[in-house]
């Protein structure tokens, strides 16, 4: 007996992604700055690399491209090591503000 399932689940895409690339990042006090160096696309995620090229460092933080369903609705998680943060779409659709959310994990 032959059987076949599908998963059918809505993905988040980003499709702005060059706007995305080059933004300027500060850490809290405002004395490193880091770039958004690129963005891959995975089957699951996003892999966004950020660089910090005075000194070498890079960051590699990850956005869930499936959502957490909970009582204040769908949410995106966006997560760098340890750190972790969940966004609505919204938030990710606006560039300032999602750019804004990427400086958390730069602190």
């Amino acid at each position: 007996m032959v059987y076949k399932t599908q998963t059918e689940s809505k993905v988040i895409t980003i499709e702005n992604e060059k706007k995305l690339l080059g933004t300027k990042l500060l850490n809290a006090d405002g004395s490193i700055e880091w770039t958004i160096t690129s963005i891959v696309k995975h089957l699951h995620h996003y892999v966004i690399f950020i660089e910090q090229t005075e000194s070498g460092w890079e960051r590699k933080v990850l956005l869930d491209r499936t959502f957490t369903e909970n009582k204040e609705g769908r949410q995106y998680k966006l997560e760098c090591g340890s750190k972790k943060i969940y966004l609505f779409k919204d938030v990710i659709d606006n560039m300032s503000t999602f750019s804004r959310m990427l400086d958390y994990f730069i602190q």
